[in-house]
């Protein structure tokens, strides 16, 4: 995927309302929902296929993508 895209996908996701309270957001929600594009995109359906795909990342993957670490979103 050409970066352009990608932040396009990432722009729209913005966009999209997060329904968790304050207590709930241990992560941005932008990177949960690229995250399930992602794994649903390689195939990894639903919430076992994401989970398994998520663990099949190597933890550079996580960190060079920015998923990690304070929220931004």
């Amino acid at each position: 995927m050409k970066s352009q895209s990608a932040s396009g996908l990432l722009h729209y996701l913005q966009s999209i309302p997060d329904p968790r309270g304050r207590e709930g957001q241990r992560h941005s929600h932008v990177a949960m929902l690229a995250t399930m594009v992602c794994a649903t995109l390689c195939n990894f359906p639903g919430d076992a296929g994401v989970a398994q795909w998520i663990r099949l990342q190597p933890l550079e993957f996580w960190h060079t993508t920015a998923c990690c670490g304070k929220q931004t979103g």
